[in-house]
C-alpha cells in the first residue's frame, strides 16, 4: 500500500465508496485494503460515490460526480474546488508524492515549522532553503515544479479519526494536526501529531491502522506501554504514556503522549558534531543496559522464552545449520524487560543539552516482559552506528551496504566497533553473563529478528493483503551471522 493514499484519513468523514478516475495510479487496490468499496460505474449507483480520486487534469470529470469528498493530485491540485463549495486543504508530499515521509500542510505555519525542525538536513544550504520556504508555504505557495495533493469536502471539520479521539478523550475539539503517512506495508500505522490551539509543539500522537479489523499492533503496544509504566524509574521516563484506544468503523486507533524532538535517524545524519552524536548514542545504550540491570529476574523466569525460541525460532533456521543445540549452550542468565524494536527510527531525541540529550523510545508493541539480555543493546547499536557512518536506507543497495557494515562492525573491523565492544562488556558485567554465553546470545538475537519480515507477511495475509512486507536487514544478516566463522555462537571479538 503506497503511503500517499493515507490522505484519505485527512477527510472529515470516512468514505465507504470511491471512484478512481483514469491516470490516478496506485489508488484502487489501496482503497480496497482500507475497506472502501471501489465504484466502477457511477451511473449504476443509487447516488454519487463518497469519494472521487483524480489527477488535476481530470478535475472536471471528478466534479461532475458531485461527490461529498475529493482527492486531487497534481501541480494544480485544489484549484476550482472552493468555487464549487468544497472546503480545501492542500499538501506538499515530501520527499516525493509516491512515498512521502510527511504531508506538509500549506498555509499552516505552526505545523510547517514543526515538520521542518523534526528532520533538518545535514547540508547547510538545504537547511537555509527550508527556512526560507516556510513563509512561502505558509502563504500557500509551493516550490516550483512540485506535485501537490489536495482534499476537498462538503463537510467541514477535522479528520474523522481526530474528531473521534477529541470526543472520546476530551482533547480540544479542533486541534491543529500534522499527518505523517505510514511507511511500509499495509499493516504499518499512520500518525497524526496533534497540537493544542496556539502551541508550537504537539501534545498528543494519534496512531491509526489502515486495514479494518487490524488490532494486533495496538494490543501489543498497550501491553508494552503497560510494562514500561509498571517498570517505573528510567523505563517510564523514556516511554510515551498511553491516553487510550478506540475503534471507528472497524479501524483501530490509539492516542498517546507526544515525544518532542527529532528522530534519532535524522539527528545522526544532521549537522550536529560527531561528539554530540556519540553522546546521544551512549545515552541510549546506557539506558538499555540500565533497563536490563534494573529489571533482571531469576533465570528460571526465562523458561517460557526458551521454549518459544526452541519451538518457533530455531526450526526455521535448520537449513542454515542452526539447531536446538545452540540454545543448550546458553547457561542460566537473567531475564530482562525487552523493548525488542529499539532501532534509531523508534527513538526521538531532544538535544537541547547536547552533553546529556533527552530521548523517548517509541513503539513498544514488540516488548517482552521477560526476554534475553543484551538483545536490545545489540539491536540498537548495530543500527545507530550504521546511521552514524552514513549507512542507512531501504533500497536493495542500501540493505546490502547495511549488511556489510553490520558484519564488519561485529568483526571489529570498523572504527566504531570499539563502541559496540565497550558497551557489550558493560552489559555483560551489568547482567552477570558468563563470557562463554555472549556469542550464543548474539546468535539467538539475530535469528529471532531474522524472522520479523516473514512474520509480518504472515500477519498481512491474515488480514487479506498479499503484498510483501518491507524488505528488512535482519533475514540476510542472520544468514551471514551463521555463515561467518568470525561470528556465530563463537563470537568473541567483543573481548
Amino acid at each position: 500500500m503506497r503511503s500517499f493514499t493515507d490522505t484519505v484519513f485527512a477527510l472529515p468523514l470516512k468514505p465507504r465508496t470511491a471512484l478512481v478516475t483514469r491516470d490516478a495510479e496506485g489508488w484502487s487496490e489501496a482503497l480496497a485494503t482500507m475497506g472502501i468499496r471501489p465504484v466502477e460505474d457511477a451511473a449504476a449507483e443509487s447516488g454519487p460515490p463518497d469519494l472521487v480520486v483524480a489527477p488535476a487534469e481530470r478535475i472536471g470529470a471528478a466534479l461532475r460526480q458531485a461527490p461529498p469528498c475529493l482527492i486531487v493530485e497534481g501541480r494544480r491540485a485544489g484549484r476550482g474546488l472552493r468555487r464549487r463549495g468544497y472546503a480545501v486543504r492542500r499538501f506538499l508530499p515530501l520527499p516525493d508524492p509516491v512515498s512521502p515521509k510527511v504531508l506538509l500542510p500549506l498555509a499552516k505555519r505552526q505545523q510547517l515549522r514543526y515538520a521542518v525542525d523534526r528532520s533538518p538536513p545535514s547540508v547547510a544550504w538545504k537547511r537555509l532553503r527550508n527556512r526560507l520556504a516556510i513563509p512561502l508555504l505558509a502563504a500557500g505557495f509551493p516550490p516550483p515544479g512540485r506535485q501537490l495533493v489536495a482534499i476537498g469536502s462538503r463537510e467541514r471539520g477535522p479528520p474523522f479519526l481526530v474528531a473521534e479521539a477529541s470526543r472520546r478523550f476530551e482533547l480540544p475539539l479542533s486541534p491543529e494536526w500534522l499527518l505523517v503517512p505510514a511507511s511500509g506495508d499495509a499493516l504499518s500505522r499512520g500518525t497524526f501529531h496533534l497540537f493544542p490551539p496556539g502551541q508550537e509543539d504537539p501534545e498528543w500522537v494519534l496512531k491509526f491502522a489502515r486495514v479494518p479489523g487490524y488490532s494486533e499492533s495496538f494490543d501489543r503496544e498497550e501491553r508494552g506501554l503497560s510494562l514500561a509504566a509498571a517498570a517505573g524509574g528510567e523505563v517510564t521516563r523514556h516511554a510515551p504514556r498511553l491516553i487510550g484506544r478506540f475503534t471507528f468503523e472497524g479501524l483501530h486507533a490509539s492516542v498517546e503522549s507526544a515525544a518532542l524532538g527529532q528522530s534519532l535517524v535524522g539527528y545522526l545524519g544532521s549537522a550536529a558534531s560527531a561528539r554530540d552524536k556519540l553522546a546521544a548514542i551512549d545515552r541510549i545504550a546506557g539506558w538499555a543496559v540500565a533497563i536490563a540491570r534494573s529489571t533482571a529476574s531469576e533465570p528460571d523466569r526465562l523458561a517460557t522464552e526458551r521454549v518459544r525460541i526452541r519451538t518457533e525460532v530455531l526450526p526455521r533456521w535448520t537449513e542454515y545449520g542452526a539447531s536446538s543445540a545452540i540454545l543448550d549452550q546458553v547457561p542460566p542468565v537473567p531475564g530482562v524487560l525487552q523493548h525488542n524494536d529499539l532501532g534509531s527510527w523508534n527513538v526521538v531525541v531532544d538535544a537541547c543539552d547536547a552533553s546529556r540529550p533527552s530521548f523517548t523510545a517509541l513503539d513498544w508493541e514488540s516488548a517482552r516482559p521477560v526476554g534475553m539480555p543484551l538483545w536490545d543493546l545489540w539491536y540498537f547499536l548495530q543500527d545507530a552506528l550504521a546511521c552514524l557512518d552514513g549507512v542507512s536506507g531501504l533500497s536493495e543497495n542500501d540493505l546490502a551496504r547495511r549488511e556489510a557494515h553490520a558484519v564488519r562492525l561485529f568483526r571489529g573491523e570498523l572504527q566504531n566497533s570499539k563502541i559496540l565492544f565497550e558497551w557489550t562488556r558493560r552489559g555483560v558485567v551489568a547482567c552477570g553473563i558468563p563470557d562463554r554465553a555472549v556469542g550464543t546470545l548474539a546468535t539467538l538475537c539475530f535469528l529471532d529478528h531474522g524472522l520479523s519480515q516473514s512474520n509480518r507477511e504472515d500477519a498481512a495475509r491474515r488480514h487479506g493483503s498479499q503484498a510483501r512486507a518491507l524488505d528488512m536487514l535482519w533475514p540476510s544478516l542472520a544468514r551471514r551471522w551463521l555463515d561467518d566463522p568470525a561470528l556465530g555462537p563463537g563470537w568473541d571479538r567483543w573481548r
